[in-house]
């Protein structure tokens, strides 16, 4: 199939494709959670993770629902955030973590853009297993498990495919322009690096503020992430002599203040 103009093949947005591993993949997962410890935005105890036999998973629902094994086998190796405090966080920006310990989130999986009493059970393949899921108005992320496949995609709330693919990119469904694979696939593993990059770096940076919204600022909002970027660097000693422990016990506080001060 073509998907650019010229009629060469383009698989993902970095022209990248590998089989997907499952071992890599819960590796990337639990990293991007360890980052979040260290940057203070969760505790280890706020994350349950899974046992040496993996999660107990409902996979009566999950065969009802057509699921594939592959991805109920991913399902039973992640980390999650439970419980109603997964409501209270952001673990992609303005977007949710899903927890499939829960039976809700597991029917939701199916079509994490509807409401209650209006899911559309078949709406998400079975290959297929979102990682995330709407926020306030926020995108939700998907991955595909399929052989080959190893891509992720962000499905954007309030933006079509053709506002955001890349030129000439060649929809799965014309007849359905808001469908979720319609939106362009980047390569899993890529994305992953890329977006602790970003953490690292600090151009995003995750709020473990109990006081307001736990939430990432970056760009959009200069006057918190630039001062908390400080803070971080020339107070803490991010990243290289980075001093966990003091930042852990003053976050509450150091968050309060910023956010305070640029709401004034």
């Amino acid at each position: 199939m073509s998907n650019n103009k010229g009629g060469t093949l383009r698989l993902t947005l970095e022209n990248i494709q590998t089989p997907y591993n499952e071992d890599e993949f819960v590796g990337l997962v639990t990293n991007l959670y360890e980052l979040l410890i260290k940057i203070a935005y969760l505790g280890r105890d706020q994350i349950t993770w899974p046992p040496g036999g993996g999660h107990a998973i409902n996979e009566d629902l999950c065969r009802e629902l057509q699921i594939k094994p592959e991805v109920v086998s991913l399902m039973k190796r992640l980390p999650y955030v439970d419980g109603d405090f997964r409501y209270c966080i952001h673990l992609y920006p303005q977007s949710e973590p899903l927890s499939y310990l829960q039976d809700d989130d597991v029917e939701r999986s199916r079509d994490p853009d509807g409401g209650p009493g209006r899911l559309r059970r078949d709406y998400i393949l079975p290959c297929d297993i979102p990682l995330t899921a709407p926020g306030d108005e926020g995108p939700y992320l998907v991955l595909d498990v399929g052989d080959m496949s190893d891509t992720i995609r962000v499905i954007p709330w309030d933006e079509d495919p053709e506002d955001i693919n890349p030129d000439g990119w060649e929809l799965e469904r014309p007849d359905d322009p808001r469908y979720y694979r319609n939106y362009y696939p980047q390569h899993a593993p890529s994305f992953f690096h890329r977006f602790m990059e970003k953490i690292e770096t600090l151009e995003v940076i995750p709020s473990g503020c109990e006081q307001f919204e736990r939430q990432y600022y970056g760009s959009e909002l200069p006057e918190i992430r630039d001062p908390a970027m400080r803070v971080l660097i020339e107070t803490y000693g991010w990243p290289d002599s980075f001093r966990q422990g003091d930042w852990e016990r003053d976050v509450e506080e150091v968050w309060d203040g910023i956010i305070r001060q640029a709401l004034d």
